[in-house]
């Protein structure tokens, strides 16, 4: 799948988070970014949106008036779940284009 945004526009970018069996990330720090295939981008915190019991929305604002904008091109979101000490990151296999 994949997603495009014009660079004039505001969107929100979204992933869906859910957590694994005996894990609670109910307090855990989200982030999220658009980044390359490799490597995640600055990351921001997102808007997050809980959706039931170990599930959440985490939900990116791309774009000029309020969200994270982006130069020209294409992305992929990644997903940042820290619960310290750890420190898991996701890539989420959308691609976003910003056109």
């Amino acid at each position: 799948m994949s997603l495009t945004i014009r660079a004039t526009d505001r969107k929100y970018v979204t992933a869906i988070v859910i957590e694994a069996a005996g894990q609670d990330i109910s307090a855990d720090t989200i982030q999220m970014c658009l980044g390359s295939w490799h490597l995640p981008g600055d990351w921001q915190t997102p808007l997050i949106v809980p959706i039931a019991r170990g599930s959440l929305k985490a939900r990116l604002l791309v774009g000029p008036g309020g969200g994270v904008v982006y130069p020209v091109g294409d992305y992929y979101p990644w997903v940042r779940i820290i619960d310290s000490p750890e420190d898991e990151s996701v890539l989420i296999e959308e691609k976003v284009s910003i056109i």
